[in-house]
């Protein structure tokens, strides 16, 4: 088995990658990174408007495994109908997320890339948005509620799409002073899709008509996405697997559109 593939205490992922924040912040100075993200393009927009909810957002998500291609993985998603792809790494200890984020930006072009590794400042905002990151996460279980704020603003600053990632009914504040444009609700690293679906239930109500909808949890099954789009979602976050054969394909396409 490959060492990325290995499953990594989440505490031991936090720490590693803010001692790697620490070294880059010192290789790469604020000033350089602002530079570098002066220079991209607009971010394509992703569930950040106000359009005409008739269709699901489709999100494939890009993880480390074993074959480990990310600029394949997104073209292949982007082609069998994808709307967006996310880039996750954080179940493993890898640092050059960032420098894979660019290349992938270079091959599916137009199409928004979401960053879902974690963030800890508003330095790491401006990182992802310097490597084509089109939409950040933020993640209430991990950041306090006044650094959560910076980087929601930063993320905003930079035109990028807001997601906020709640877990816990205690962390509806933040929604409602933040106002994200997408909430994610549930645990990323979870596959219990039904506890994912009650947790959604008791949080809508207190959603706010301007943000969009979405589990945290990868979907990695035609079945696990109907039940999704059932239970009202605008987003859905897919594995490869959605898309493995026509047959999936052509069902994807049927759910996401709600015409």
């Amino acid at each position: 088995m490959a060492t990325g593939s290995l499953q990594v205490n989440r505490d031991i992922i936090i720490a590693t990658r803010k001692q790697y924040l620490v070294e880059r912040k010192h290789v790469t100075p604020m000033d350089a990174i602002m530079a570098l993200a002066g220079m991209q393009n607009r971010p394509p927009y992703i569930l950040n408007t106000m359009a005409d909810r008739t269709k699901v957002t489709v999100i494939g998500q890009i993880r480390l495994h074993e074959t480990y291609d990310p600029v394949l993985s997104a073209l292949r998603f982007v082609r069998d109908g994808a709307d967006a792809v996310s880039y996750f790494t954080d179940h493993t200890i890898y640092n050059k997320d960032l420098d894979d984020m660019l290349i992938i930006t270079k091959g599916i072009k137009k199409y928004p890339l979401i960053f879902h590794n974690y963030v800890f400042d508003e330095y790491g905002v401006i990182a992802a948005r310097a490597s084509g990151a089109a939409a950040l996460v933020g993640y209430a279980s991990l950041l306090s509620q006044s650094t959560l704020r910076r980087v929601i603003s930063m993320t905003q600053r930079y035109k990028m799409t807001t997601i906020l990632q709640l877990n816990s009914i205690a962390h509806l504040e933040y929604m409602h002073e933040l106002s994200p444009h997408v909430v994610s609700i549930g645990d990323p690293e979870s596959e219990n899709l039904e506890k994912a679906i009650e947790m959604y239930k008791i949080f809508k109500p207190h959603i706010p008509p301007y943000s969009r909808t979405m589990l945290s949890n990868t979907l990695y099954t035609v079945e696990e996405v109907e039940m999704a789009v059932r239970a009202g979602v605008d987003a859905v976050l897919v594995g490869e697997e959605v898309y493995s054969t026509s047959t999936k394909i052509e069902k994807m396409r049927q759910l996401v559109n709600l015409e």
